[in-house]
């Protein structure tokens, strides 16, 4: 397939989510739209671990996690321009750090969730 019909080629992703099966629908969302690595993390203190080790180029973060939600999280994404979209069970309201901050509503739609990451890799 071309570029165009893999928006995510190449991007390594990380994937922050706490239920397994949820993970793993990201997971193959964000393959068949061309990431070309995507790897996952159960907790805050595991996604903080990771990208302090390996280099990101975007991700999927849940809002409430197993070990806190994911506030630390997101304050490290940002200090390291890693741009990220967070899903929540939770109203926007409650979780967006800021105005223009991209949060999905759960259950999320693999289009919509695709819509997004492309979004905030792209800057938008």
């Amino acid at each position: 397939m071309g570029q165009q019909t893999k928006p995510l080629q190449g991007k390594k992703l990380l994937v922050v989510e706490d239920e397994p099966a949820v993970a793993m629908d990201y997971v193959a969302t964000l393959e068949s739209a061309g990431a070309k690595t995507v790897a996952t993390a159960r907790t805050v203190a595991e996604a903080i671990d990771h990208v302090r080790r390996d280099h990101v180029d975007a991700a999927v973060v849940d809002f409430v996690l197993g070990d806190r939600n994911s506030s630390t999280l997101q304050a490290e994404l940002h200090d390291r321009r890693v741009p990220f979209v967070v899903v929540s069970g939770y109203p926007p309201v409650l979780v967006r750090r800021d105005r223009d901050q991209r949060v999905l509503h759960k259950p999320v739609m693999p289009d919509h969730l695709c819509a997004a990451v492309i979004a905030v890799c792209r800057g938008e």
